[in-house]
């Protein structure tokens, strides 16, 4: 029996509970609860960031643009427009921002009138004559399987007579034409500007 007293007062060490491991324990479970809710504050944080951006960007795309500046084509996104969406007064405005806009000199204010009878009426901002004597370029189109042929008289001496080929479609009161090919360069950079209804 003594013997076994000696032993146990020997490891009494081993066998007496550390009055400090309680609060080593509850520290350490402390630490470890602060690392858990900083790792759900900043996940939060990144979802709310990385929808704020995608929000911005999403305004961005849709933001409206001024009533005398089309928005960007929409050939890509939309079927394609019935041949009597084409018909109709329509307006459009150019600046030397505009790409192409300012070697060619055009920059201003179009309008564009085409008929359900074939023929077409381009004016040009004042003080372009390209059509001579201020008079507006008139011209015809005839549609030719999905697009069409348009002729005018734009700059009588480069483009008179000639013919360029188009589609087009139409978006939110705006219509589009894109060239499928036209050697008129200052044909094909005002068509192609983006045109408002106008009344």
């Amino acid at each position: 029996m003594s013997e076994l007293k000696e032993l146990l007062e020997l490891r009494r060490d081993e066998v007496r509970p550390d009055p400090g491991a309680y609060r080593r324990l509850v520290s350490r479970h402390r630490r470890r609860e602060v690392a858990r809710r900083v790792g759900v504050v900043a996940v939060a944080l990144a979802l709310t960031l990385a929808g704020l951006v995608v929000a911005v960007r999403a305004l961005g795309s849709t933001t409206r643009t001024p009533a005398n500046k089309p928005s960007a084509s929409p050939f890509a996104l939309l079927p394609p427009a019935p041949e009597s969406s084409v018909w109709g007064r329509w307006s459009t405005k150019l600046t030397n921002a505009d790409a192409g806009v300012g070697p060619l000199r055009l920059a201003g204010s179009y309008r564009l009138i085409i008929r359900r009878d074939g023929s077409l009426e381009l004016f040009l901002p004042r003080g372009r004559r390209f059509a001579g004597m201020g008079q507006p370029a008139r011209g015809t189109y005839s549609f030719t399987g999905g697009g069409f042929t348009i002729t005018t008289n734009v700059l009588a001496s480069r483009c008179g007579g000639s013919s360029g080929k188009y589609t087009w479609a139409t978006h939110s009161g705006q219509i589009f034409f894109q060239p499928a090919g036209d050697s008129c360069p200052l044909r094909r950079r005002i068509l192609s500007s983006g045109w408002i209804s106008s009344p």
